[in-house]
């Protein structure tokens, strides 16, 4: 319902605003468009009035020569009369100034007093009895009522009493209060106070009214015979001048030229204006839908993804047209409610340029409630911060001990605020703010919050931002503010590698390219307030607007200003299309890391810990630009980046991905990568993932019941119906025997297909796979991926904690996520030994937040490690690790300080603390190369010979424990441990003889009692996994 409300109050403020705003520009275009006809018909006007005056004047002054002589006789006499007449003038324009000015300070004190008196008169008619027994009955009566006493007295002419003063009694006072009693008493007051005669007062009273009245008549007589007698010498001076025909004719001309300059003016906007003039007219007539729609898009579709809300908004517009309300084929907010020049200041502040984020930032402004964006990649918290900078921004946190007191100050001073990292959860005390309950308290607006009332300003704005990727808020916190979903779309994203490749590439380009959009959006903003200017002089202008030599001047000022602004923008433009030009030539990488950004976002939903900031993806993007190598020619360097971008994230993500996932991870890159470039159908993607949906309840005959299951040949229906795989039902029966020796065969996924499919591509065969042997399924991935992006893909580099910390800082924690069986603080421990480095550890767990705070506060001042163990065991203590890892400042903090966290992955731990921090993996790796390597990497190893026997079978007796039962009866959990322990017995046998006792190694290694890998023994618990070992 409170969408719905939201809705219906948005549609009727949008409707208004938009008509009102859309006739006034079409009446402004209307008006500027028929002055501009009126001077180009009156251009023929007087051209023909000028022709039409010639002869005359021509005749005029041949007569002019004859009449001379009579004018020269005459003229003493005329000139003494316009000398004397022009005297009188000035001397009556002075006396009129003069009294006119004594007549507006006349008026000015009447109009103090007669309100007053009339006022007055009013009110004793609304006095009761009981209210004049009310004020007799004061014993102390207040101030005022004393003074309006002691005045109707003084009216009256009641004389007062001399009493002792109440505060020096030496001396007397004057007190009107006692007769102020019995006048009151009088049953005739009222009366008296009726008929009391205002005009004849005392003379002590009439001395403030009374002049100003005489003073008043006089100067208005005064003005009367000043006006008379320069009314008659004006007449005078009338008969005695002859009216110019030059002058009639100079201002002909005079007018002709200003309508010239009109016409050159205004002349080149008349075609624009008439195409606006129309084009808002069109659009008037749309105005309900498109503000109806809008609202709807206010109102409901704000937390929705970019395609959700475009099929909403075409489902609405078919609505709209069946129903035969007006609204354009296209509606958006930015054409129903946007402004451009504000826009484009947006996109300089930050605002990504796609319509998605435009229309956000349109929602923000013009919802009621305030805006809760979603914006795990930080955009929005970008953008209000610029744009709301140099209006005194506070950003804050609920974390924050201070909050409530910087929010109560913003809201009386009228400043913005950011309330930034919020959870799903708000505070209770924020209710007030968020629903605007103000109320008015002495005519000045308040709200409150807490226990205290806060004057409320009206330029007071609340933002409200969150970086979880999919929150759950319930109904009570939703339809108190407007969600919206801040997530970067690919066109945003795109836009903004975009620049940053060609800053690095060519700065000069990104320079100058950042220097035009600005000038350009002040020069827009110029243009637009020259013609605002120009149609407001236009429409305010009054008669003839050839008349009006200074709003000519004024417009054809402003034309000049705007042609050279219109020729610098000409050559902004041009050069802005050139740079264009040579920037195009890097989108290919833009669209390609747009892509992988995408792919490692969808990793979230397979666990909540896999998580990585914008921030850090476009400090990645930058490192690996930099670090690639160079080459003239555009072509090769942009391979040369797309692959080495595309190689250094995909090391990068593998270090923090559990071993399960990381072929997955390998499996999807590859996919997104090749959906990029448009090489996947997405029904073929669809069906890989689905097996597709049946079309049909009774699917053809199954010729090889005997071999194919129903379920498969079901779903080779379901592919044979895709266009890739069409005629596949028939060949299957005709290539029965190929397909079963693919069916049967152990390596099915390296056999090639029979008849037409035969050169289907690597993704199109993974289809098959996927009916025909789903148990290969993920051995024909991981050939997939090696055929497609090469061998290296498959191979996650080995870990090495020396390269995490490197990545790390006093801001960025280490963060280790667990698995089972592994245990990375022995490689922590080993690793701070090696570096010489203090560190401390806590397992975290109930009352042990307050030990880990001050453990973390102390670390910070000495530059010591923290280990912060088992994090998902402290869900409650979560937002105070948020709060400390957001609260470290460099300049305040040692350089070496380090936190380092271990969590399984859990929904609790903070996002932003995995966003920012360095996320790892110590698990064993898979592959006995894999685990022969990762043995050789734990530390300096100085005889490999002689450990490879050891290493190869610690990675053995691991590796079987991929296969189930059929490795170990048990999933037995050998690790580094063991492998630590071992080795150190086997250079116990060796340290401790001066010649190598083979003989006594030998017959350990045969009685496994003390040959080294005796510590795995005592993993086993069944006597046939103790033979199976030996």
């Amino acid at each position: 319902p409170t969408s719905y409300l939201e809705l219906i109050v948005a549609f009727k403020s949008f409707l208004s605003q938009r008509r009102d705003s859309v006739m006034k520009a079409k009446l402004r275009y209307q008006v500027g468009l028929e002055k501009i006809q009126f001077a180009e018909a009156n251009v023929s006007v007087m051209r023909k009035e000028l022709v039409d005056m010639q002869p005359i004047l021509d005749k005029s002054t041949k007569d002019t020569a004859v009449l001379m002589e009579e004018i020269q006789s005459k003229l003493p006499g005329v000139e003494k009369t316009r000398a004397e007449v022009q005297a009188d003038v000035a001397i009556a324009d002075a006396s009129k100034m003069e009294c006119e000015a004594q007549k507006a300070s006349v008026e000015a004190d009447l109009a103090e007093a007669v309100p007053a008196l009339e006022e007055a008169l009013k009110a004793l008619d609304t006095i009761k009895a009981s209210e004049i027994n009310e004020v007799k009955a004061m014993a102390n009566p207040p101030g005022g009522v004393k003074l309006v006493c002691e005045g109707v007295c003084v009216m009256l002419g009641i004389k007062p009493n001399r009493i002792p003063d109440p505060g020096d009694p030496s001396k007397r006072i004057m007190d009107y209060w006692g007769p102020s009693v019995k006048m009151l008493s009088d049953s005739t007051f009222i009366q008296q106070l009726k008929k009391f005669d205002k005009d004849n007062l005392d003379p002590k009273i009439m001395k403030v009214v009374a002049p100003k009245r005489e003073a008043l008549a006089t100067a208005e007589k005064q003005l009367q015979e000043t006006m008379a007698s320069l009314n008659e010498k004006l007449s005078r001076l009338k008969e005695v001048e002859d009216v110019s025909l030059e002058g009639q004719i100079d201002l002909t001309g005079k007018k002709l030229v200003r309508a010239a300059t009109l016409i050159d003016s205004l002349g080149g906007e008349k075609i624009r204006w008439k195409e606006f003039s129309a084009q808002l007219a069109i659009q008037y007539t749309k105005l309900t839908g498109d503000a109806l729609i809008s609202a709807g898009i206010v109102a409901y579709l704000g937390p929705f993804t970019s395609v959700y809300r475009a099929q909403a908004v075409t489902a609405w517009v078919a609505r709209c047209k069946t129903l035969a309300i007006p609204c354009s084929d296209l509606p958006s907010l930015s054409g129903t409610l946007g402004d451009p020049v504000q826009i484009r200041k947006w996109n300089i502040d930050g605002l990504p340029t796609d319509m998605f984020s435009i229309d956000n930032g349109i929602v923000v402004f013009n919802a009621r409630r305030w805006p809760l964006m979603i914006d795990p990649q930080g955009q929005a918290n970008k953008w209000i911060r610029n744009m709301e900078n140099d209006n005194g921004l506070n950003v804050i946190k609920l974390t924050d001990g201070d909050y409530l007191r910087t929010l109560e100050n913003s809201v009386q001073f009228g400043r913005p605020v950011l309330l930034e990292n919020i959870g799903e959860e708000l505070d209770p005390s924020l209710e007030p703010l968020l629903l605007k309950q103000t109320f008015k308290q002495g005519g000045t607006l308040f709200i409150r919050l807490g226990d205290a009332n806060i004057e409320y300003a009206e330029t007071f704005r609340f933002y409200i931002t969150t970086k979880l990727r999919n929150p759950h808020y319930l109904p009570e916190v939703s339809v108190k503010v407007t969600l919206l979903n801040f997530m970067i779309t690919p066109q945003g994203l795109e836009d903004q590698l975009l620049g940053i490749v060609v800053a690095q590439e060519r700065p000069d380009l990104e320079d100058q390219k950042n220097k035009l959009i600005v000038q350009s959006a002040k020069n827009k903003a110029l243009l637009k307030d020259i013609e605002d200017k120009t149609l407001q002089i236009l429409s305010s202008s009054e008669g003839n607007i050839l008349e009006d030599e200074s709003a000519i001047n004024t417009m054809n000022q402003g034309k000049q200003v705007a042609d050279q602004i219109k020729s610098e923008q000409v050559i902004a433009e041009a050069t802005e299309l050139e740079i264009d030009t040579v920037r195009q030539g890097y989108r290919p990488v833009a669209y390609a890391s747009q892509v992988l950004f995408f792919c490692i976002d969808q990793l979230a939903n397979i666990e909540p810990v896999y998580q990585y900031s914008l921030s850090w993806f476009i400090n990645l993007f930058i490192l690996s630009i930099q670090q690639s190598e160079r080459s003239a020619e555009l072509t090769e360097r942009l391979h040369v980046l797309d692959t080495h971008f595309t190689f250094s994230l995909y090391r990068n993500i593998c270090r923090s991905l559990l071993e399960k996932d990381k072929l997955m991870f390998s499996f999807l890159l590859t996919v997104s990568i090749m959906q990029g470039r448009n090489e996947i159908d997405a029904a073929e993607w669809y069906f890989f993932l689905t097996g597709g949906v049946a079309l049909s309840d009774i699917p053809p005959p199954n010729p090889c019941a005997d071999w194919f299951s129903e379920k498969q040949w079901n779903e080779l229906v379901r592919l044979a119906n895709m266009p890739c795989y069409l005629g596949l039902v028939d060949e299957f029966k005709t290539y029965h025997v190929e397909w079963k020796g693919i069916y049967d065969s152990p390596t099915g996924h390296m056999l090639p297909f029979p008849g037409s499919f035969a050169t289907a591509t690597p993704f199109r065969r993974l289809l098959g796979i996927r009916v025909l042997r789903p148990d290969l399924v993920v051995v024909a991935a991981q050939q997939f991926v090696v055929v497609t992006m090469g061998e290296s893909f498959v191979k996650p580099p080995p870990f090495d904690l020396a390269l995490c910390y490197g990545d790390s800082s006093v801001q960025s924690p280490l963060v280790f996520i667990l698995s089972p069986g592994s245990d990375p603080i022995s490689s922590v421990l080993k690793f701070a030994d090696a570096t010489k480095q203090k560190i401390d550890t806590i397992s975290l767990g109930q009352g042990q937040g307050p030990i880990a705070e001050r453990m973390i506060s102390l670390a910070m001042e000495t530059g010591s490690w923290v280990v912060l163990q088992n994090c998902h065991l402290a869900p409650s203590w979560m937002p105070t690790l948020e709060r400390i890892t957001e609260g470290i400042k460099v300049d305040a903090t040692h350089p070496t300080f380090r936190l380092w966290c271990t969590t399984y992955p859990s929904p609790v731990f903070p996002p932003s603390v995995l966003q920012n921090g360095v996320k790892m993996t110590n698990e064993p790796p898979q592959g006995l190369r894999a685990n022969l390597m990762g043995s050789y990497l734990l530390d300096p190893i100085s005889e490999p010979g002689l450990l490879y026997a050891l290493c190869f079978f610690h990675a053995l007796v691991r590796e079987r424990r991929q296969f189930g039962p059929l490795g170990w009866n048990i999933q037995y959990e050998f690790n580094e441990s063991d492998l630590r322990i071992s080795t150190r017995q086997l250079a116990m046998f060796v340290d401790e003889n001066d010649v190598i006792p083979w003989g006594a190694i030998r017959y350990a290694q045969q009685t496994i009692n003390d040959y080294p890998t005796y510590m795995y023994i005592v993993h086993f618990t069944q006597t046939w996994t103790y033979e199976s070992f030996r």
